[in-house]
């Protein structure tokens, strides 16, 4: 009666000439390549692949400067070219500065607004035509996305209707062809794993039962794992200010004042809430250590409609990290209350009343 497509997706590869005249590595195979073609070195009882000593990670997906920072930390020279003005261009602008700050502190040559034209070999080295600049490297990482595997589908023959990037659904996952319903890589710009069950979850249920449940992802969380991790859930400042203007909160709270943070010497990164006027909680980007495990809360309070001021009521055991959201929520009533110059003088009058009873 109903069909489910889950054919996954391959690497994009992009339409960068002279990209097929030398071989190159994707998301998808280069640790194998490595472990297939690496010339192994001996040492005792255990052998151990070489890597390329410089590389160039091409693309915008945030899955690029994961790579890159691996590859770094694997002792690899690493240039990371983007196309757009600042990497993970999705995410909140001080996120994605941090996190390209670490990269380039970690000694990461960070290219952004640089399309590359060409790749050549000369003499046995690949050169990247990137932009003005000319970069020689042992090895490329192509990251630049991925597309749907749909050839041998005859999608055409059953009505549905597809691009590049994946099927065309609607809120509940179905296809063109209502009878088929899609998820997971098929879908389009989630790539998560967690988002691709999610979505298996609300497909299976509209295909087995009523086609009555709907995909929301306003409270579904978001992760990018470099280091510091970063993770996202609900809109950004730019998304809330767009759609509520100013009737919006945005509080930040830094690693650095945690106690757990400095005793782990994880002090990079904030936290930084995006909050409607009453304190409903529009969205949280996390930048730090366990970022995507902290996440998971902001989540569940999005998701269950729980506001601002009852996690400044929730005592947190010390030391940990976990009390980024007790001191977020304490900032974010001491701003109300700076603000609101009515109930600061009702309670100035309120304590000088006090006062003058106790004598």
């Amino acid at each position: 009666r109903a069909y489910l497509i889950a054919t996954g997706s391959r690497p994009d590869i992009s339409d960068i000439k002279g990209l097929q005249t030398i071989d190159y590595f994707t998301p998808n195979d280069i640790w194998h390549k490595v472990l297939k073609v690496g010339k192994l070195k001996v040492a005792g009882s255990t052998s151990q692949p070489s890597l390329p000593k410089s590389w160039v990670v091409i693309g915008d997906e945030p899955i690029a400067p994961e790579l890159a920072q691996t590859l770094a930390r694997l002792g690899c020279e690493v240039t990371l070219v983007v196309s757009t003005t600042r990497i993970l261009f999705q995410e909140d602008l001080e996120a994605s500065r941090l996190i390209q700050a670490q990269l380039e502190a970690e000694g990461i040559r960070v290219l952004t607004d640089s399309r590359v034209d060409q790749v050549r070999e000369i003499e046995g080295k690949t050169w990247v035509q990137a932009g003005n600049k000319a970069i020689e490297a042992d090895a490329i990482l192509l990251a630049t996305g991925e597309q749907p595997n749909v050839e041998s589908l005859n999608l055409e023959g059953v009505g549905i209707k597809y691009t590049q990037q994946g099927l065309q659904l609607n809120q509940k996952l179905q296809t063109t062809n209502p009878r088929i319903y899609s998820c997971g890589k098929m879908a389009g710009s989630y790539p998560c794993a967690h988002i691709a069950q999610y979505q298996a979850s609300i497909a299976l249920k509209n295909a087995l039962f009523f086609p009555c449940f709907k995909v929301d992802y306003h409270s579904i969380p978001w992760t990018v794992l470099t280091q510091p991790q970063l993770a996202r859930v609900g809109l950004t400042e730019v998304e809330a200010r767009k759609r509520y203007g100013k009737n919006v909160w945005v509080i930040r709270e830094y690693f650095k004042d945690l106690d757990q943070a400095q005793l782990l010497g994880k002090t990079t990164g904030y936290m930084k809430l995006v909050v409607g006027g009453n304190g409903t909680i529009l969205g949280a980007t996390i930048v730090g250590s366990q970022a995507t495990e902290l996440i998971g809360e902001i989540t569940l309070a999005i998701q269950q409609k729980i506001q601002l001021g009852v996690l400044a009521n929730v005592y947190y055991p010390y030391p940990t990290l976990s009390e980024i959201f007790n001191k977020t929520a304490i900032q974010w009533q001491h701003q109300r209350m700076s603000r609101n110059q009515t109930l600061k003088n009702f309670l100035e009058g309120f304590f000088n009343l006090r006062r003058s009873w106790s004598k």
